[in-house]
C-alpha cells in the first residue's frame, strides 16, 4: 500500500510543501494528514470528485478527474476560501502515465530559492538593475547576453500592470513578476529591453530548434510531469532556466505554475506575441489579449 508524506509549514506561513507521491486508485487514501485533505476518484461519474473527510481541516489539495489526460494543475485551497488570489501559494498537478490506475502528485515548492533553479555547471555572470538595486544572472548565449531569471521590477511605469503569482510578494522572488504586455515593453531596466521575435528565433535555433529548443532552455527543477508521466524539467544546457511561471488571466486568476511558461516579445499589435514552453521539449509562437500577466526576460539592447 502506499503512503502519503506531507510536511506542512508553520502555521504562520502560507505555504505548504508535499512531497511528490503516487497514490493508486485502490489504495487506503488517508482522510488526512498533517493539514493535508485527499481525494479519490468517485465510484460514479455524478461527481468530479469524492472528498474522504468532512471534517478535516484544510489547505485541500483537490485532484480533479474531469479531465482524462489529467493534464490540469490544481490549485491547494483551504476551507475558509476557494479564491486562487488568497490560496494558491502551492498548485498540484495529475499525470496519468498508462491507465487510470495511478496518478502522480507534483508540487512547488516555494521555499527554494531562486539559485536553486540555475545550472551549477554555467558560469554566470550578473547585472544590477540601478532603479531598485536588485541583482540579476545573466547568461551570453550566440553572442547576446540574456537574464537568466524573470524580471522582477514593480516601479512607477509599470504601477498596476505587474503581479506576483498569488499576489505574494515571496513568490517573485522567485518566479519574478507577471506582467501586461504593454508594461513589459517598458519593464527592462537601462541596457536591457524586451527581446524582439527575430531575437527569440535566433535563440530557440542556437537551442536546438522549435522542436528541441524547449528541452534545453528549461530548468532542471520545478517542471512538473506531463502526458503520459513524461519528464517536464529540461537540461539548461545554456544556462538560460526558464521557469514555468504560469500566468494571471485578464480576470485575476492565477494558474499553469509548475506547468508553463508564457514570455511576451516586442511585438504586437491588437494582441501581444509570446513564446511558451510546458512539458514537451517544443517552444510554441502565439499570441493572446495584451492584459495578460506574461513573464519577461530582458536582452542587452546592443548600440550598434
Amino acid at each position: 500500500m502506499n503512503t502519503a508524506e506531507t510536511q506542512s509549514s508553520d502555521s504562520e506561513s502560507d505555504d505548504i510543501t508535499v512531497t511528490p507521491i503516487v497514490i493508486s486508485e485502490d489504495d487506503d487514501i488517508p482522510e488526512a494528514e498533517n493539514g493535508v485533505l485527499y481525494f479519490r476518484k468517485p465510484k460514479s461519474s455524478g461527481s468530479r470528485f469524492e472528498r474522504m473527510s468532512s471534517s478535516a481541516q484544510g489547505p485541500f489539495i483537490i485532484v480533479d478527474y474531469s479531465s482524462s489526460s489529467f493534464r490540469n494543475p490544481f490549485v491547494i485551497v483551504s476551507p475558509e476560501s476557494s479564491s486562487s488570489e488568497e490560496s494558491s501559494s502551492s498548485v498540484v498537478s495529475i499525470s496519468d502515465p498508462e491507465s487510470s490506475s495511478g496518478i502522480i502528485i507534483n508540487v512547488w515548492d516555494w521555499s527554494l530559492p531562486i539559485e536553486e533553479y540555475l545550472n551549477p555547471d554555467i558560469v554566470y555572470e550578473s547585472m544590477v538593475d540601478d532603479r531598485d538595486g536588485q541583482k540579476y544572472h545573466i547568461v551570453k548565449i550566440a553572442n547576446r547576453w540574456w537574464m537568466a531569471q524573470n524580471l522582477n521590477y514593480n516601479g512607477e511605469e509599470v504601477e498596476g500592470e505587474n503581479w506576483c503569482y498569488g499576489n505574494s510578494e515571496q513568490h517573485c522572488e522567485v518566479t519574478g513578476r507577471l506582467y501586461t504586455w504593454d508594461a513589459a515593453t517598458v519593464a527592462c531596466p537601462e541596457g536591457w529591453r524586451l527581446p524582439y521575435p527575430a531575437e527569440w528565433s535566433v535563440l530557440i535555433t542556437y537551442s536546438g530548434g522549435s522542436q528541441n529548443a524547449g528541452r534545453n532552455l528549461k530548468s532542471t527543477v520545478g517542471w512538473f510531469s506531463g502526458l503520459y508521466d513524461k519528464d517536464g524539467n529540461g537540461t539548461d544546457s545554456l544556462g538560460f532556466s526558464a521557469l514555468p511561471a504560469g500566468w494571471r488571466t485578464r480576470e485575476g486568476v492565477y494558474d499553469e505554475l509548475g506547468k508553463n511558461a508564457y514570455f511576451w516579445k516586442n511585438s504586437g499589435d491588437t494582441y501581444g506575441s509570446y513564446v511558451s514552453m510546458y512539458y514537451a521539449d517544443r517552444i510554441d509562437d502565439s499570441y493572446h489579449y495584451k492584459n495578460m500577466g506574461f513573464s519577461v526576460r530582458c536582452i542587452e539592447d546592443l548600440v550598434y
